[in-house]
């Protein structure tokens, strides 16, 4: 989920994570853009917890990960 946007400079993948690294706050980082995190609810734990729960068995053996939100990935686009 994407929050509205502050006014941070724009980054290198590089300068982003090790900016990250020091802030308090959870960021989000597109194109150069960085963009702050807003807290998950009660709710979107709960969800996203028992949808894990559910994909994680079906995934196993094939090479997959399921991760939670706290994880930061790299997805690379073409």
């Amino acid at each position: 989920m994407i929050a509205l946007k502050e006014h941070f400079p724009k980054f290198t993948p590089e300068e982003y994570f090790a900016w990250e690294e020091q802030q308090l706050e959870r960021h989000e980082y597109i194109d150069g853009e960085v963009y702050a995190m807003s807290g998950g609810s009660i709710d979107h734990g709960n969800i996203a917890g028992n949808f894990l729960a559910l994909l994680k068995p079906h995934l196993r053996g094939i090479g997959c990960k399921t991760l939670n939100s706290d994880c930061r990935v790299s997805i690379v686009g073409s």
